[in-house]
């Protein structure tokens, strides 16, 4: 089915890397707890950040997310290229080395400040940003996979469409950008790629 042949496309891409290119990753250590930033209320967003990810873009996000600060006035938004069962054990693992809150994205969860939220791949999560209905910000809408376009597209012009110039995409390695137009979207709303 499909599923294989994701896996054998990636397996083959993965056979044609030059190992020369690699390099190792130290690995953060577990943080202490008590560390992270305890508002129990979440405040909305003023930006959004999204960073798409590959395969090879795992290292990167193992160097990225445990600089970051825990109370920044933005939200991230990370989506790994990865089977949708290891969204959960990721999301716990980088929550226990980051100062930054970071948990599964799920359906509803709001825009709001502080928070990092990992969902699986860029192109297959039918993920979109939609107005919170009876609050000031806006939350996360995870739909069934629709037939048509490009679910990284979809959500790119969503965030584009709901925050323009507050959007900031970063395509690391391996990411997929879907058909650039979401990005073109993000680009003609003032946003950063």
């Amino acid at each position: 089915g499909l599923e294989s042949q994701v896996l054998t496309e990636s397996v083959r891409q993965a056979a044609r890397a030059k190992v020369s290119n690699f390099r190792l990753v130290k690995v953060p250590k577990k943080r202490d707890m008590a560390m992270k930033s305890d508002s129990a209320e979440a405040l909305p967003a003023k930006s959004l950040v999204i960073i798409s990810s590959g395969g090879g873009g795992y290292p990167e996000l193992l160097e990225i997310l445990p600089r970051l600060p825990g109370d920044p006035d933005a939200c991230i938004v990370v989506l790994q290229a990865m089977p949708r069962v290891f969204m959960a054990p990721v999301a716990e693992y980088l929550n226990e080395r980051c100062l930054l809150r970071i948990s599964p994205l799920k359906n509803h969860l709001p825009l709001a400040r502080g928070r990092c939220h990992i969902g699986f791949g860029a192109s297959d999560f039918p993920v979109t940003l939609e107005p919170d209905e009876g609050k000031t910000g806006f939350r996360f809408s995870i739909a069934p996979p629709s037939a048509g376009g490009n679910a990284f597209d979809r959500f790119l012009a969503s965030a584009a469409d709901h925050l323009p110039d507050r959007v900031t995409v970063f395509l690391l390695s391996g990411a997929i950008p879907g058909s650039m137009k979401g990005i073109r979207r993000v680009r003609e709303k003032r946003g950063r790629i």
